[in-house]
């Protein structure tokens, strides 16, 4: 992300470096549905951390970094595959 850009009128600007349960990250803070947003970026994974909204917020804790077995990435037995398109449709707050 740019410290400040601009996009369908809705913003986002830096806002600093903050620690977040023992993650270095860099806070964002945007304007999202009218309201304000703001995310916080671990720099070291690249993933989101903590967002906060004004209807709802998450929060990655007990973050573990390591090699992951490679079991994880397994097909399940029974899997079978099927179209789901059209089934998941975006939500919007109230």
């Amino acid at each position: 992300m740019d410290a400040e850009a601009e996009c369908r009128g809705e913003t986002c600007r830096n806002i600093g470096r903050e620690t977040v349960n023992g993650r270095s990250t860099v806070k964002y803070e945007l304007s999202c549905y009218g309201g304000i947003c703001r995310l916080w970026i671990d720099r070291n994974l690249r993933v989101l951390v903590k967002r906060e909204t004004d209807w709802n917020s998450t929060e990655l804790r007990n973050v573990k970094e390591g090699p992951q077995p490679a079991s994880l990435f397994d097909i399940p037995a029974g899997y079978s595959s099927r179209n789901i398109a059209g089934t998941i449709r975006p939500t919007y707050p109230q």
